[in-house]
């Protein structure tokens, strides 16, 4: 009975080992992979031939690892994948550095290749202050792996004397009471770097930081469209906004009025007269203890206007900042940097009224003489308020009076009008005004296509104002109630 037993036995072994052995056969099915003759030579380059790369198996794309390609053969089937190499011998990458005049403030355009890249080639120098240029990296290096670089101007900016008027594009330098200072740091009588301070009216102060060159920056009266600007085109904030924009200054004769966005086109964000100091309180950035009560009337006439009473922390009233960005909110810097809040722009006024927020007008000017047909005039609807336009339809004429119970009188010219609340001026419908026989005809455009009698349409390439076609002529028409044309105007010649 035993001998059965051991036969059976012998006999189930038998069967379960033929079943192993064929599952193990067939799970060894397929290709398997082999480095090619490339595996362990030199190149100079990636090899890119398949056969060579692989004896067998699918070849992955070679890649410097630095002194080696590297590359994989893939099997087929169950097996998997070889990893194979050949050395570089190459010369190594070299990946493009910024040398030590990036970030830094020149009197001239920065030259001398060492001066410019640390490693890699500097292609030409681009710019009239700030500067930029790239430095290219060598020996198969990818365009990621360029600098870019740039560095600012310390010379001083062309201005024009206070009491000469001031060309379109041009500013007036500051004086003691007229005058705007920014920066980068809090603001104090004296130079005090080693405890977060700086010099009011001083732009010397500068370092560097990631978002380029940092400081103060101070200018005079004038309309600045956009206060940050750009590294090409650096505006009043540029060196404060590239700091952490902590501090600020306005002269005794100054008002400063800061808009949400460029060219005025936002709301009023900040609307403050001199004298007047600000220091950052949003958290982050506290003033120094006691700032308030130093006493500056000994350190000059500058800093003596600068009573205790007129230095304020960005959170306090009138200044009233929000406290989670304070002064920061004012630079114009762009999203993509620091604590960016989107870009602004600036007025400065120095008009001799002591920076008063709301400056008189000019004394007006009526003309009560013949009248005409479409007249328009600019007015101001209250002291404080932006100059307006308004223009008459053609087919009557403009009256305006000094008050609501004054008689109308007739206007022949346009110009300003002075102060002119609603129902002080107004369009009188008039037989004088009828269109003649001749009215009717067609105009042709700046690009050569004809437009309709009475066709309005805008052309940012002649005017940013509309254009109008009346009888035959091209007319250019005020803007009403703020409505023109934009920048980008919708008609342009090809």
């Amino acid at each position: 009975m035993k001998t059965y037993r051991y036969i059976a036995l012998i006999a189930f072994t038998a069967v379960t080992c033929f079943f192993l052995s064929a599952s193990e056969a067939s799970a060894a099915t397929g290709t398997s992979a082999l480095c090619g003759a490339a595996n362990g030579q030199e190149y100079s380059s990636a090899p890119t031939n398949n056969a060579l790369l692989c004896a067998r198996g699918l070849a992955s794309a070679a890649t410097s690892s630095g002194t080696s390609w590297i590359w994989q053969c893939t099997g087929s089937g169950s097996y998997g994948s070889v990893n194979c190499s050949a050395a570089n011998c190459a010369p190594p990458q070299v990946f493009g550095e910024c040398g030590p005049v990036d970030r830094t403030e020149v009197a001239s355009a920065p030259s001398g290749a060492a001066n410019l890249c640390s490693k890699g080639t500097p292609t030409p120098v681009l710019g009239s202050g700030p500067w930029t240029w790239t430095c290219r990296g060598n020996n198969n290096s990818a365009s990621t792996d360029d600098a870019s670089c740039s560095a600012g101007s310390n010379s001083p900016t062309t201005c024009i004397p206070a009491g000469q008027s001031v060309p379109p594009g041009q500013t007036q330098c500051p004086t003691n009471e007229c005058f705007f200072w920014v920066s980068g740091i809090k603001p104090s009588n004296r130079n005090e770097f080693n405890t977060y301070r700086a010099k009011i009216g001083d732009t010397s102060l500068t370092w560097s930081n990631p978002n380029g060159p940092s400081g103060s920056d101070i200018v005079g009266a004038g309309e600045y469209t956009d206060s940050y600007g750009s590294d090409a085109s650096p505006g009043p904030f540029y060196r404060a906004g590239n700091g952490s924009f902590d501090g600020l200054a306005i002269g005794s004769g100054t008002r400063v009025i800061v808009h949400q966005g460029r060219n005025f086109s936002g709301g009023v964000i900040f609307d403050q007269t001199g004298p007047l100091v600000v220091t950052n309180n949003n958290g982050q950035v506290l003033p120094a203890s006691g700032w308030k009560t130093e006493n500056w009337a000994s350190t000059g006439s500058l800093f003596a206007q600068f009573t205790s009473s007129t230095r304020k922390n960005s959170d306090e009233a009138p200044i009233s900042l929000p406290a989670n960005t304070g002064l920061w909110s004012l630079s114009g810097v762009p999203t993509s940097k620091f604590a960016g809040q989107g870009p602004t722009s600036v007025k400065v006024i120095c008009d001799g009224s002591g920076g008063s927020p709301t400056p008189p007008p000019p004394p007006p000017t009526e003309d009560p003489g013949e009248a005409a047909c479409g007249q328009s005039m600019t007015y101001r609807a209250s002291a404080g308020e932006e100059i307006n336009d308004f223009t008459c339809p053609s087919d009557s004429k403009l009256w305006n009076k000094a008050d609501l119970s004054s008689p109308k009188v007739y206007q022949s010219t346009g110009g300003y009008k002075g102060v002119k609340p609603a129902g002080t001026f107004g369009c009188d419908a008039s037989s004088e005004c009828s269109a003649p026989p001749s009215q009717g005809r067609s105009c042709v455009d700046q690009c050569g296509e004809a437009r309709t009698d009475e066709e309005v349409w805008c052309s940012y390439e002649q005017s940013p104002r509309p254009l109008k076609c009346v009888d035959g002529t091209v007319q250019q028409q005020p803007n009403i109630n703020g409505t023109g044309c934009n920048a980008s105007g919708p008609l342009r010649c090809p």
